[in-house]
């Protein structure tokens, strides 16, 4: 049975003392990693809370048979629309966030680029929403963005396989090694 949550307004959540606050947040982590549980069956890794030295905390990192990706979790709440200056822009409530999420989501993947591949390979980025409304324009939604519960299909397993099993494993041990944490998702392995 799925909770019904009621999101909360700025006011109300300021209110909230230090316990409540640490209890939403680890709410909101678990209801991303449950999301992200089912990506196994695609076969993929996924890692949480990698440290970069200079783009921050990378919520998640996947890599599938598609691609590696760097996945930012964001909590706003509000309408997320597509910008009118340039095609990526996003905006929150018809004004610009106050952090570009893309520009985060872009810096942690050129880390984990250099990091992982010396720029030699490409580190795509998304950006999770769990609470906002994203907007719907001719059918899509705003480019490298994705509600919570679209977040395994957004990964898009169903694409071009990129990656052969050998490669996703060979990365995945890589990103283990160079971030010392281990997944919290593997593969799931076909019974024979």
């Amino acid at each position: 049975m799925l909770e019904r949550r009621e999101l909360m307004g700025d006011d109300e959540e300021r209110s909230l003392g230090a316990r409540e606050t640490r209890l939403r947040r680890a709410s909101d982590k678990e209801l991303a990693r449950s999301a992200m549980r089912s990506a196994a069956r695609y076969g993929y890794f996924v890692f949480d809370d990698l440290a970069t030295d200079e783009a921050g905390l990378i919520d998640y990192l996947t890599v599938g048979p598609p691609d590696v990706t760097v996945i930012v979790v964001r909590d706003d709440r509000g309408y997320v629309s597509r910008g009118d200056r340039y095609e990526k822009e996003l905006l929150l409530d018809g004004q610009p966030f106050e952090d570009d999420p893309r520009r985060q989501a872009q810096e942690l993947a050129k880390d984990v680029s250099q990091k992982l591949f010396e720029r030699q390979r490409s580190v795509s980025s998304m950006i999770c929403f769990l609470y906002a409304q994203l907007e719907v324009k001719d059918h899509e939604i705003p480019l490298g963005t994705t509600p919570l519960w679209e977040l395994p299909w957004a990964l898009d397993p169903e694409g071009e396989v990129v990656l052969t099993p050998a490669d996703v494993e060979e990365i995945a041990e890589k990103i283990q090694k160079v971030y010392g944490r281990p997944p919290i998702v593997t593969p799931q392995r076909e019974e024979r």
